[in-house]
């Protein structure tokens, strides 16, 4: 049976009434701020060292699911709704005369503890900005959230005899893959960005413009470890699986230099297998090269399902291909990517990210005091590849 509100908290409005209420007696701010950081900390939860957001924190105080079908708060998350209650509006509608609140509405006299509502609404919307498609959602296959700053990865040896169930004799030894971990130990990095400003600055800024500034800092957050997550991709990390890299003269010793043909394009997709490239990253020429291809006049692969699709008509031959070499592919411009080189990746089985949780946090307690003046954003991060023969290259100078 779901929680009801009364349940989870007797009002939800006074959650962080403690806060107000020692506000107003005049209460140390840098004593404040501190219990602030500590609760987003989940200080004293089931699990003291397990960090969280102010959101989740605030949803087992007062759970979503305890509102009713029909209740206009019920649409909300627990956040959102102390940023009702606080009289907070992130959003403009002009076409309504309504308009979103500015920063100083955290700082309002007549609901002081919203001030601790105001790294939090940072962190969600960088966090939001962080799962909308961009280039990195179409490269990793897996993420691993860990509670350290260092990852050991755990693999299998990715060859024939690493993969094969083989047939075996009564009595005979059953074959053995053996999943280990990768040698090189991974040390997360820190991503981070100050933003810089007096109060002055952003007070009368609305929300909706404000937010505009911190989504454009997540995009370029997100380019940047697209990056590294590319340089894992071609290189390895560390453990001694760079990409299997392939050239254009070897493929189809018939072309020129750098101009990539049909034949060539369908033997690179062969160097895969068992896994299907179905994601390749380049940037303005080497994406050109691709995008210009001279196909056949007949396709072979079109050609194949056409005769599928109409034999039951023509009572033609059919023929079909059973391996799943060649597919749809998903093509990325990445402007940062290296020259004269396409980069293929099963997605499902290339890269992993590894973020640390609780990682993602603005410096809650130097906002409230400062009052903006520092807004310092980061996160850990690291990449580790997956499977070796899913990284693929293709060198078209060569």
């Amino acid at each position: 049976m779901a929680p009801t509100v009364t349940d989870v908290h007797t009002n939800p409005r006074d959650i962080l009434g403690e806060f107000n209420a020692r506000i107003v007696k005049g209460d140390s701010m840098e004593r404040i701020a501190q219990d602030a950081k500590e609760m987003i900390w989940n200080r004293g939860a089931l699990n003291p060292k397990e960090p969280m957001s102010l959101t989740a924190w605030l949803e087992r105080q007062d759970a979503s699911e305890g509102y009713q079908s029909g209740d206009p708060l019920a649409s909300m998350d627990a956040f959102e709704r102390q940023m009702y209650w606080a009289g907070i509006r992130t959003h403009s509608d002009a076409s309504k005369g309504m308009y979103a609140s500015q920063v100083q509405r955290f700082y309002a006299s007549d609901q002081p503890a919203s001030i601790v509502l105001f790294p939090e609404f940072i962190n969600r919307t960088m966090r939001e900005t962080a799962l909308a498609p961009d280039i990195l959602s179409f490269l990793i296959a897996q993420t691993t959230a860990i509670n350290s700053n260092t990852y050991r990865t755990s693999y299998v040896v990715d060859s024939v005899a690493g993969r094969r169930m083989a047939r075996v004799t009564q009595g005979g030894e059953i074959p053995r893959v053996k999943i280990t971990e990768a040698e090189h130990v991974l040390t997360l990095a820190k991503y981070g960005v100050a933003l810089e400003g007096s109060y002055e600055v952003y007070r009368r800024m609305q929300l909706d413009l404000f937010q505009r500034h911190l989504r454009r800092i997540a995009q370029q957050n997100m380019l940047d470890k697209s990056q590294d997550a590319l340089n894992v991709a071609l290189n390895g990390d560390g453990n001694t699986n760079a990409a299997i890299n392939s050239n254009l003269l070897t493929l189809d010793p018939s072309t020129s230099s750098g101009i990539l043909t049909y034949k060539a394009w369908l033997k690179w997709g062969m160097q895969a297998y068992p896994y299907k490239i179905d994601t390749v990253i380049a940037g303005t020429n080497e994406l050109m090269s691709v995008l210009t291809v001279q196909y056949p006049n007949l396709d072979p692969i079109k050609l194949m399902a056409l005769f599928s699709e109409a034999s039951d008509m023509s009572g033609q031959q059919q023929m079909k291909i059973s391996t799943p070499i060649w597919g749809d592919v998903q093509l990325i411009y990445f402007p940062l990517a290296p020259a004269n080189l396409l980069i293929g990746l099963s997605r499902a089985d290339a890269l992993e990210m590894i973020t640390e949780i609780g990682s993602n946090i603005t410096e809650t307690d130097k906002i409230i005091l400062s009052q903006t003046q520092n807004i310092v954003i980061s996160e850990n991060v690291a990449f580790g590849k997956l499977l070796q023969l899913a990284c693929q290259t293709l060198t078209l100078n060569a």
